[in-house]
Formats: C-alpha cells, sequence, structure tokens
C-alpha cells in the first residue's frame, strides 16, 4: 500500500503515506528487533528514493509528520 501512494506523487497521497510511516515508526517500539530492522531496511531505501524528488508542498507534510515521531 505505501508503495503504491508514494509512486502515485499527488499531495493527498504523500500525506497519507507520510501519516502511515510516522506510525509504523512510533508503534514500532513494541515490536521485536528483528521486526523494527526489517521495516528500517525497508523503508530506508524506499524513502532515500521518495525523498531526492519531492516537491516543496509534499516536503513541508513529510517534516511535520516525521517531526512528530517520539523516540522513547
Amino acid at each position: 500500500m505505501l508503495d503504491k501512494l508514494l509512486d502515485i506523487g499527488h499531495e493527498s497521497h504523500h500525506r497519507l503515506a507520510s501519516e502511515l510511516v510516522t506510525g509504523m515508526v512510533s508503534g514500532s517500539k513494541l515490536w521485536q528487533y528483528a521486526k523494527v530492522k526489517k521495516v528500517q531496511e525497508r523503508l530506508e531505501q524506499r524513502l532515500t528514493d521518495t525523498f531526492l524528488g519531492l516537491t516543496e508542498e509534499v516536503e513541508k507534510n513529510w517534516g511535520t509528520a516525521l517531526a512528530t515521531i517520539r523516540c522513547v
């Protein structure tokens, strides 16, 4: 689902994708390490590719969403 949202490229789809990623990262603090590592590896490459081609309006959405992640 995340890949489809990111491939479409519309601002609303990126907003939803950024909220999903934020939720996964925030919620993963309760997961076992092996599962966290798998998600981290998957997200790292996909988000790197995505962030290289962001428009200004989409970049703001991602910045806001990622800033809300609490690393405790």
